[in-house]
């Protein structure tokens, strides 16, 4: 998958704009347009809503997001997120010829947003801080 964003050109999926999606499966190359607004009713965000900080602001952007905070910060993870499980394809309903990329996009959506909803994406960060730490 390569995203751009039609008028900043942003190489991410965001809600600050609508986008352009070029997808490779078989050999073959389809180019769609996408809008996270339209598509899944996400807000618009500004791209000041995600621009990062010092490394320690960062980092508490990340515990409040994998807290359960939700906003522009959540919404560009969670369809970035969908965009790896739609490229690495394993995911029931993300699988090329399950569905239209919306839909595949929206089952990547609910798979990211139940890891950090569950706890599960907390988990293994802490897992990773141990490990790390060793």
């Amino acid at each position: 998958l390569v995203f751009r964003g039609r008028d900043r050109g942003l190489d991410e999926l965001t809600t600050t704009e609508p986008g352009e999606v070029w997808s490779v499966s078989n050999g073959q190359i389809t180019h769609d347009e996408f809008d996270a607004v339209t598509a899944f009713g996400m807000e618009r965000a500004s791209l000041e809503d995600l621009v990062g900080g010092t490394a320690s602001e960062n980092a508490q952007v990340a515990r409040d997001l994998l807290a359960g905070r939700t906003g522009a910060v959540r919404d560009a993870v969670l369809l970035n997120v969908a965009a790896g499980v739609v490229a690495f394809g394993r995911h029931e309903g993300a699988r090329p010829g399950d569905a239209t990329l919306v839909e595949r996009l929206r089952a990547g959506v609910e798979l990211g947003a139940q890891a950090i909803d569950s706890g599960a994406a907390q988990a293994l960060l802490d897992r990773w801080i141990v490990e790390s730490n060793r």
